[in-house]
Formats: structure tokens, C-alpha cells, sequence
């Protein structure tokens, strides 16, 4: 099982570096290497797999954008926003 797809199964949860490291049966070295190697951090492959989960929401369900950020991890609608228009270009309203 991959990060993104642990994150995906449940966005919201609070993702530990340790709780990933446990699930993995992988040490926090390890896990810090093979993410270099992909040129990312811990960090950016959780908010890439919300982000990702909150476009597929914002497409196809007419839930409200601050239902749609807590759903994915967020607790601030500007937060979210942000990392949206961050990866995306545009604001989540763009995708309704």
C-alpha cells in the first residue's frame, strides 16, 4: 500500500510520520529515503492526496466547499483554499 492510497482511504485522519512508518513495517529513515528519492517530503504527498481527493468531490457532488475541506483534512476553508489554488490554479468554486 502506497502513502497517497492510505491518506485517500481517509483524508481527514491526522497521518503521523510513525503511523505511516508502522503500516509500512518500514523505519522513519527509510521512509525519509525512498521519499527523497522520489524528490518529495511526507508532507507534500499527504496534501497532494487530499487535494486530489477534494477535486473529485468538488466534481462530483454539490456538497458545500467548507464540507468538502473538512472532509479532506482541513479544518480552515482559507487553508484549504489555498493549498487548492495552490495545485490547481483556480479556486475550489472553479471546479463546481
Amino acid at each position: 500500500m502506497t502513502i497517497r492510497n492510505m491518506v485517500s482511504s481517509d483524508p481527514a485522519h491526522h497521518w503521523s510520520t510513525g503511523e505511516i512508518e508502522e503500516r509500512l513495517n518500514i523505519s522513519g529513515a527509510t521512509l525519509r529515503r525512498r521519499l527523497a528519492a522520489e524528490n518529495t517530503t511526507l508532507s507534500a504527498v499527504i496534501t497532494d492526496a487530499r487535494i486530489a481527493g477534494a477535486l473529485q468531490l468538488l466534481m462530483t457532488t454539490r456538497i458545500p466547499i467548507k464540507t468538502v475541506a473538512a472532509r479532506v483534512g482541513y479544518a480552515s476553508v482559507a487553508s484549504f483554499s489555498r493549498q487548492f489554488s495552490k495545485r490547481y490554479g483556480a479556486e475550489p468554486s472553479v471546479f463546481r
